[in-house]
């Protein structure tokens, strides 16, 4: 990508992408004498299907604003490579901005992306080494109707072979957010929220009658609902599955 003329609102809409579309996004830009973000590289990691469909935003949605603060596309990027790797091992739902100072820097993440690398170019979050050993989980948060019910925030992948979380070390770490599912249902009437409402009150161990889709019902991002349980009591049961 040459530039950026909004960086915020250009990170802000790619991580936006990022996180619906259930891939990791790696931006990586550099600062010219003027102040300018010139030079930047996305690596997008994910499954293909999805990777595709993030691609296609670049071609028909606004991600920028032009010289007149305008809202445009990005007309100035080039794809320079376009991997499928045996055996891939899908990473979460992410998105990481890095500044790069030398030409060499972005040539050593462009490298480890080309093997099949996933190399945030970032120091590894300490938290991660505390799965299974003392970590916490609070993606919960409580509804304020006094009723002691908690909301879950999940991105959803309908069509999937099998019915999953898919950030489990993410979410023990304590850094999903949202919670990502693979559905093994397909988005046509309702089939992807009731196995959505299954796994989520299978994994709470508790009746189907008092897990509900809140919000989203149309899209992959939902807002799930559970009765009768407070987020407390909710993000125990999720580190249980840990």
């Amino acid at each position: 990508i040459d530039h950026m003329n909004d960086p915020k609102g250009y990170t802000q809409t790619l991580k936006g992408w990022a996180i619906e579309g259930c891939i990791a996004a790696r931006l990586f830009f550099r600062v010219d004498a003027q102040g300018r973000y010139r030079n930047v590289h996305c690596i997008i990691d994910g499954d293909q299907m999805d990777v595709s469909a993030f691609m296609k935003k670049f071609r028909t949605q606004n991600v920028d604003v032009d010289g007149s603060g305008k809202a445009c596309k990005e007309r100035c990027a080039d794809m320079l490579d376009e991997l499928v790797f045996d055996g891939y091992k899908e990473h979460a739902a992410s998105f990481v901005c890095v500044e790069y100072r030398a030409a060499e820097e972005i040539e050593h993440h462009l490298a480890a992306a080309r093997a099949g690398i996933c190399d945030t170019g970032v120091p590894s979050n300490p938290a991660a080494s505390s799965v299974g050993t003392g970590a916490t989980v609070s993606c919960a948060t409580a509804v304020n109707d006094g009723g002691g019910s908690a909301l879950l925030t999940m991105q959803v992948r309908p069509g999937r072979s099998t019915t999953a979380f898919t950030n489990l070390a993410e979410l023990c770490s304590g850094s999903a957010s949202p919670i990502c599912v693979d559905l093994n249902a397909q988005p046509r009437e309702g089939e992807a929220n009731r196995e959505l409402v299954r796994l989520v009150a299978q994994t709470l161990k508790m009746p189907m009658a008092r897990v509900s889709v809140v919000n989203g019902t149309k899209s992959r991002s939902k807002v799930v609902r559970v009765d009768n349980m407070t987020p407390d009591e909710v993000n125990a049961r999720l580190l249980a599955i840990c």
